[in-house]
């Protein structure tokens, strides 16, 4: 394998990586942390222990971005420079990368948020998250037919 294929290869490793840790993180909140501390509402050491979650979990969202936004832009024109990037694949990633800007504008209105709040966004967050993965299963597809038609 040539080392810009190495790379390639690298960089496509770190952008799942970064959609791995940012939707199973909203996943967690949701599904176990959050129902978790319902359960200690009346803990003092609830508010203490969401503070600190929430501290780790926003420079994971933080350095998740960051990797997004240096490995799509490597992996947008790696694959828009071929020939295999149809219209419809172009369309694809369009629609992508506005569900991303969405996702990353509700991870900042989610450091802010209320409690109450921050499982309406964080839900949301899931859902484009899934929706995001989904496009990316749907431009794979697209390029590997591009590449055999």
């Amino acid at each position: 394998m040539a080392p810009a294929e190495l790379l390639l290869v690298a960089v496509r490793w770190a952008h799942a990586m970064a959609a791995v840790a940012w939707v199973g993180g909203n996943l967690f909140l949701l599904w176990v942390l959050e129902p978790a501390l319902r359960s200690f509402s009346g803990s003092e050491g609830s508010g203490p222990l969401w503070r600190a979650v929430s501290q780790g979990f926003r420079e994971l969202t933080d350095a998740s971005i960051i990797v997004f936004i240096i490995s799509g832009a490597v992996l947008t024109f790696d694959r828009l420079s071929s020939v295999a990037a149809s219209p419809a694949y172009a369309g694809v990633l369009a629609a992508k990368l506005a569900l991303a800007l969405v996702a990353f504008f509700l991870a900042a209105r989610l450091r802010r948020a209320e409690p109450a709040r921050r499982l309406w966004l964080a839900r949301w967050q899931v859902g484009l998250g899934a929706l995001i993965i989904l496009l990316a299963a749907v431009l794979k597809t697209l390029y590997e037919s591009g590449l055999t038609g």
